[in-house]
C-alpha cells in the first residue's frame, strides 16, 4: 500500500472521527433535553409549589440527574474509544452538589416580587429544565476528563445554533476538557447551550474540523458579524453621581470623573 492509499485512509479516519463527534453532540443534547423535560413535568405536575412538597420533588429530581449523568458518561465514553483507539481506564466519577431545591426557590422569588403564580411556577420549571441539562452533560464532561488516558488538548464545539459568546470561546484550543467547558451550568447555561467539550487525543482533531464548518454557516447567517461588532462596540460608560456643590476642579474629583465605570 502506497503513500497515496495512506493518505485516502487518513482522510477518510478523519472524516468518520468528525461524523461520530457529530452523533455524540446530537446523542448528548436529546439526553440533555429529555432529562429537562422530565425534571420540569415533574415540577410542574406538582398542585402547589410548598415547603412539605419539596422533598419529594427533590427525591424524583436526584434519580433522574443520576441516570442522567451516567447516560451521558456512557456516551463519553464511547467517544473516547473510538478518538483514542482504546478503551478508557474504568473510574469513579464525583460530582458536586445540585441545587435540586431551585425551582422552588425561583418560584418563591418570583412570588415575592409580586410576578402572579402560574408566571412564577413557569419561572421555576425552566431551572427544573436546567438541572436536567446541566445533569447529562455534567457527566459527559466529567468522563471525557477523566479516562486515564494522555490527552493533548481539548475543544469547545460549537452546536449549529451557537450562542454569540461560544462563536468567540470556541476559536482556541484548550488544555484541557475541563478549561474548554468552562461557563456550562452557570449563569452562560441559561442561554440553553448546547455546545459540548471533546477531547484531543494524538494529531487528529475532529473538533476543530466541526467547528470551522460550524463557523462558516454562522459567518454566512451574519452571526459571526454580529459578534464581531460586539466586541468592537465601546463599552458604555456612567459618570459617577455627585453630590450637589462638588468641586470638579478639585484634582481628586478630576481623577474619579476619569475613572471608568
Amino acid at each position: 500500500m502506497g503513500a497515496a492509499d495512506m493518505a485516502v485512509i487518513d482522510l477518510d479516519r478523519d472524516a468518520d472521527l468528525v461524523s461520530l463527534v457529530e452523533a455524540y453532540q446530537l446523542r448528548l443534547n436529546a439526553l440533555a433535553d429529555q432529562a429537562a423535560a422530565m425534571i420540569r413535568d415533574a415540577f410542574l405536575s406538582l398542585p402547589e409549589v410548598r415547603d412539605h412538597l419539596l422533598a419529594d420533588f427533590i427525591k424524583e429530581a436526584s434519580m433522574i440527574v443520576d441516570a442522567a449523568r451516567l447516560e451521558g458518561a456512557d456516551l463519553a465514553t464511547g467517544l473516547v474509544m473510538e478518538l483514542a483507539g482504546t478503551m478508557p481506564k474504568p473510574v469513579d466519577l464525583v460530582f458536586g452538589a445540585v441545587d435540586l431545591d431551585a425551582p422552588f426557590l425561583r418560584t418563591w422569588h418570583q412570588l415575592a416580587e409580586g410576578q402572579p403564580f402560574p408566571d412564577a411556577r413557569l419561572s421555576g420549571a425552566s431551572e427544573a429544565e436546567r438541572l436536567g441539562s446541566n445533569a447529562a452533560h455534567d457527566g459527559a464532561n466529567n468522563r471525557m476528563a477523566h479516562t486515564g488516558l494522555r490527552v493533548v488538548g481539548a475543544r469547545r464545539v460549537l452546536s449549529p445554533n451557537a450562542c454569540e459568546w461560544c462563536q468567540v470561546v470556541s476559536v482556541q484550543r484548550y488544555r484541557s476538557v475541563e478549561s474548554a467547558s468552562f461557563g456550562h451550568g452557570g449563569a452562560h447555561n441559561k442561554k440553553n447551550c448546547k455546545c459540548t467539550a471533546v477531547a484531543i487525543y494524538g494529531k487528529r482533531d475532529p473538533g476543530l474540523t466541526l467547528n470551522k464548518r460550524r463557523y462558516a454557516e454562522l459567518k454566512a447567517s451574519g452571526g459571526v458579524k454580529r459578534v464581531n461588532e460586539g466586541i468592537r462596540a465601546p463599552k458604555p460608560s456612567r459618570s459617577p453621581q455627585l453630590p450637589p456643590g462638588t468641586d470638579t476642579t478639585d484634582p481628586r474629583v478630576q481623577r474619579l470623573l476619569n475613572l471608568e465605570f
